[in-house]
């Protein structure tokens, strides 16, 4: 499984100012699969990896 963030930022004349939205989700590196999860499951998993 692999953990993906994704970022969309508001942009004016082609020049991406700052963030509107942030979502968070798993793919599964076998199949593909992906599927949505918030940020708090998010951050949680990325701390587990870390430490």
């Amino acid at each position: 499984m692999t953990l993906n963030k994704g970022v969309t930022k508001f942009t004016l004349f082609f020049i991406p100012l700052f963030p509107t939205r942030t979502r968070y989700a798993l793919t599964c590196t076998w199949c593909g699969t992906t599927a949505p999860i918030g940020k708090r499951e998010a951050e949680s998993l990325k701390t587990q990896l870390q430490g």
